[in-house]
C-alpha cells in the first residue's frame, strides 16, 4: 500500500478495520473484571501479531504511555482555552518548553521541517480529495524530498511565527481527515455490531477506564491492520507512539460523530474538539522527535486511516447511532470542508515552497 488512490483506500480500510476492531473491542468488553487491562492488551498483541510476551509487554506499555500523554495534552489544552488562551498559544508554550536543553538552531531547523512537511502533506491530501482517482505514492523514496535539512534561526519571534504556522497546518491536517468523502452505501454495508460498546461511549461523561480501554483496542487494531496488510507508513515508518496517538484521534473522532448523530453536539463543537485533538497528537509527535519526513505522510494517510476507525466505532454502540450515523458524518464532514477552505486560503503561501515534495508524492 505504498501507492494507492483515495477512492479505494477508505472503503478498503473500513473493510479491513471492521473485523479487527470488532474483535479487539469485544475482547476488551468481555475481559474479566479481575483481569488487568495491560495484561489483556499484552495477550492480544502477542496473539494478533505473533510476537513474544516481552515484545508485547513493551508495545503495550508504549501504547499506554502515549495514550496517557494524549489525555494530559487534551486536559492542558482544555484548561488553557478555558482560561482565555488559544490552541496556538498552548502549542507555542509547549514547543518552547521542549526546546530546553536542545541546540537552539537544530531545534529551530527541525520545527521548520515539521512545518513544511505538514504543509506538503496537507496540499497532497487536498489534491487527492479533489481527484480521488489520482495515484498517491508514499514510498520512502517519495518522502526523501521531505527529509532535506533546513537552516533556521532560533529566537522568540521565530518561535511565535513557527508555532502559529504549525498550529494552522496541524489543524488543517485534522480537518482534512474529518472531511474525507464517505459514501452512504459504505456505512450501509458495514456489519451491524451494535451493543459491542455501551451507550456511555457516546456520552460526555465516558469513564476513563472505558475510554482508555477503547483507545488501547483502537491502537492495537491500527497496528494489526498495518502489519497484516503491509501499510508501510504505519507498520514500518511510524513509531508505536505515533500509532497510539492516531488511535486516540480516531476515538475522539468517533465520539464526535456519534454525539453529532444523536444531536448532542453541534458540528462546530465537534470541529473544535477535533482541532484540539489534532494539536494534542502533533505536540506529542514533535516532543518525541518524530522524523520530519513522516509529518508529510500524516495528513494524507495517517488521519484518513484514523478516520476509518472513527467510522467503525460508533457502529458498535446503539442501533440509534447506527441509523443516524450518516447524518452525523455529513454534518461534521461538510463543516470540516469549510474550515479546510478557510485555512487553505490563509496558508497558501507555504504551499509554493513545498512543491517538490508534493510532486514526489504524486510521482
Amino acid at each position: 500500500m505504498s501507492t494507492f488512490t483515495w477512492s479505494s483506500m477508505i472503503p478498503e480500510a473500513v473493510r479491513e478495520m471492521t473485523p479487527t476492531m470488532k474483535d479487539l473491542v469485544s475482547s476488551f468488553m468481555a475481559k474479566r473484571e479481575n483481569t488487568d487491562t495491560m495484561t489483556w492488551m499484552n495477550d492480544e498483541l502477542a496473539k494478533h501479531l505473533d510476537i513474544s510476551a516481552e515484545e508485547a509487554a513493551q508495545m503495550g506499555q508504549d501504547f499506554s504511555d502515549a495514550i496517557g500523554r494524549f489525555s494530559e495534552n487534551m486536559r492542558a489544552i482544555g484548561e488553557s482555552c478555558a482560561a482565555g488562551h488559544t490552541r496556538e498559544e498552548w502549542l507555542r508554550n509547549t514547543l518552547a518548553k521542549n526546546a530546553e536543553g536542545k541546540n537552539p538552531q537544530e531545534y529551530a531547523a527541525y520545527l521548520e521541517q515539521v512545518n513544511e512537511n505538514l504543509a506538503a502533506g496537507n496540499e497532497a491530501a487536498i489534491k487527492a480529495m479533489e481527484s480521488p482517482e489520482t495515484v498517491v505514492n508514499l514510498s520512502e523514496e517519495a518522502l526523501a524530498e521531505a527529509d532535506e535539512p533546513r537552516s533556521a534561526e532560533w529566537n522568540r519571534y521565530k518561535l511565535q511565527s513557527l508555532s502559529a504556522s504549525i498550529t494552522e497546518q496541524v489543524e488543517l491536517a485534522g480537518m482534512n481527515g474529518m472531511s474525507v468523502p464517505v459514501d452512504p452505501a459504505l456505512l450501509d454495508s458495514m456489519e451491524d455490531m451494535t451493543d459491542a460498546l455501551p451507550p456511555e461511549m457516546m456520552e460526555d461523561n465516558v469513564s476513563a477506564s472505558l475510554d482508555n480501554g477503547v483507545k488501547l483496542a483502537a491502537a492495537a487494531a491500527l497496528k494489526v491492520v498495518a502489519e497484516t496488510k503491509k501499510i508501510p507508513f504505519l507498520s514500518k515508518l511510524l513509531p508505536i507512539a505515533g500509532v497510539a496517538n492516531l488511535a486516540c484521534w480516531a476515538v475522539e473522532g468517533a465520539k464526535c460523530l456519534g454525539r453529532c448523530a444523536l444531536g448532542n453536539m453541534s458540528a462546530m463543537q465537534g470541529i473544535e474538539h477535533m482541532k484540539r485533538a489534532s494539536v494534542a497528537v502533533m505536540a506529542d509527535l514533535v516532543m518525541g522527535g518524530l522524523a520530519p519526513k513522516l509529518f508529510a505522510a500524516i495528513p494524507i494517510i495517517g488521519m484518513p486511516l484514523s478516520f476509518t476507525a472513527s467510522l467503525v466505532l460508533p457502529n458498535m454502540t446503539t442501533h440509534e447511532v447506527r441509523e443516524k450515523l450518516y447524518m452525523g458524518v455529513t454534518k461534521i464532514c461538510e463543516t470540516a470542508k469549510t474550515i479546510v477552505h478557510t485555512i487553505t486560503e490563509k496558508v497558501s503561501g507555504i504551499f509554493a515552497s513545498v512543491k517538490n515534495t508534493v510532486a514526489a508524492i504524486f510521482a
